[in-house]
């Protein structure tokens, strides 16, 4: 990797998913995805839902960890309750173009991680690379929130 890779990987561009500013995907941010099972996380499975969308654009928008309260999300998607038909189907469009940002913004930040296990008997240990990286910042001496908050 080179000096201006990593420094791209380190301080991402932000990226906009419905209007909103994300913060770059830090370890957080992916770690507290998965823990909420939002389809959204990876290659998790189901088909996302408006609700699944506006909780990850939620908890991305802010610096870990932060979990927006039900308050907050009922206001966000009833922002986005079209009464016409014309307002549904723009909503749906919307919808799966937010879908693709927010997909697209998490294939960049994990477009640059590189091959953490360096053998395969190590890769089927079990360890999950996120909680593998958190702890490797730990050991290093980084305080819990430092580490939690490193981009992706």
């Amino acid at each position: 990797m080179t000096l201006p890779e990593y420094a791209e990987a380190l301080f991402p561009a932000g990226r906009r998913v419905l209007g909103v500013r994300l913060q770059p995907l830090c370890l957080g941010h992916a770690l507290v995805l998965h823990r909420l099972g939002s389809p959204l996380a990876g290659d998790a499975a189901g088909v996302p839902q408006p609700a699944d969308l506006h909780l990850a654009v939620e908890v991305c928008a802010r610096p870990v960890p932060y979990l927006p309260s039900s308050w907050r999300l009922r206001w966000r998607a009833a922002r986005s309750v079209g009464f016409t038909g014309l307002g549904r189907a723009r909503e749906e469009s919307r919808f799966l173009d937010g879908v693709a940002d927010f997909r697209a913004y998490w294939r960049e930040a994990h477009a640059h991680v590189p091959e953490y296990w360096p053998d395969a008997d190590a890769r089927e240990s079990g360890v999950p690379m996120l909680a593998a990286l958190v702890d490797g910042l730990l050991r290093l001496g980084y305080a819990e929130a430092l580490a939690l908050n490193t981009p992706v």
